[in-house]
């Protein structure tokens, strides 16, 4: 029989002047099953947020499904996620810098 278990990972920060969180690499969920996100409690309006992903780190692409873009949870609520474990890096990307930090919580699942 198969357990999971639950652990806390490093947040991502979009912060003030900056259009992008920092970088996650692989190797910070190599052993992950999933993904959770936690949206901040406050975001500011008219800024388009998205996941990118990157096989190199360099080239960034907006993350999508057959059903359009992967979204992220809106304010005060979180997502469970698969899709980006299989990629090398991610990130949180803004059409605009924020005028204020936001703060995108993560913890990840994975199987003992």
């Amino acid at each position: 029989m198969s357990r999971s278990s639950i652990a806390k990972v490093s947040p991502l920060v979009v912060a003030i002047g900056e259009t992008t969180s920092r970088t996650v690499r692989r190797s910070e969920f190599s052993d992950a099953i999933a993904v959770m996100v936690y949206a901040p409690a406050s975001l500011q309006g008219a800024i388009t947020r998205s996941y990118q992903t990157s096989y190199d780190g360099i080239t960034w692409h907006t993350l999508t499904d057959s059903g359009g873009s992967i979204t992220l949870p809106v304010v005060g609520a979180s997502r469970h996620h698969y899709e980006m474990l299989a990629a090398l890096f991610w990130r949180i990307a803004y059409s605009v810098a924020p005028e204020a930090d936001e703060v995108w919580r993560l913890s990840k699942q994975w199987s003992i």
